[in-house]
């Protein structure tokens, strides 16, 4: 549900995501699904969510949770347990996430999985939560295939009919400055719906010598 997802954004420290995972390596990710340095970013048109617990138990709440005796997050059928799966290459980012979901009152059943089994599971949607790499660089005529479509790596999300509208007619849209408005209007809308929560940017360093 939607206020289950905003108050999973609130509940996420994403710098200290990146300070503790990555050792300071990465930066926190932008929401809006493109990033910066791309020529179609908009800082303007994305939603932030800062870390905000009451914020983000409000939210929990008007999803239907509620907290137990001990603080834990519970529905009708009992206490809450998500399951977050991942593989190897993002186990500390996976560990450092649970830990803060933990902290916010979920029991965390995290399975690090290998790549062919984690496809598996991401696939048939065998999960809570998925915590995988993505890249929005690129051209985005792509972004019903990366947002809508049902490839295991996509976001999968349920036909959305402003979101498709958007990613339908910015593809075909031939004036740069018309199809930046467009994408503008599709980042504020990711970053309201928020598809995936997008986390962390890893750095990349390269090194050279001029004498090479």
């Amino acid at each position: 549900a939607l206020p289950a997802r905003r108050a999973l954004a609130h509940s996420i420290d994403r710098a200290a995501l990146a300070r503790i995972a990555y050792a300071g390596g990465a930066t926190p990710a932008r929401l809006g699904y493109f990033q910066d340095g791309t020529v179609w970013f908009s800082e303007d048109a994305q939603m932030a969510y800062a870390v905000d617990p009451a914020r983000a138990e409000a939210l929990f709440e008007t999803a239907g949770l509620s907290r137990d005796a001990s603080g834990q997050w519970g529905d009708a059928n009992g206490p809450v347990e998500l399951r977050l799966i991942t593989d190897g290459r993002m186990q500390r980012a996976a560990i450092v996430v649970s830990e803060a979901l933990e902290s916010a009152g979920f029991t965390v059943d995290l399975r690090v999985l290998e790549r062919g089994a984690m496809q598996e599971a991401a696939a048939s949607r065998d999960f809570d939560l998925a915590l995988m790499t993505t890249s929005t660089i690129g051209d985005p005529g792509g972004l019903i295939r990366r947002v809508l479509g049902g490839n295991w790596r996509s976001d999968g999300y349920p036909a959305d009919g402003r979101l498709r509208d958007l990613a339908e007619a910015q593809a075909l849209e031939l004036d740069p400055q018309a199809r930046a408005a467009m994408l503008a209007e599709f980042q504020q809308l990711y970053s309201e719906e928020l598809p995936s929560l997008m986390l962390v940017n890893p750095i990349w360093v390269t090194a050279h010598s001029a004498q090479v």
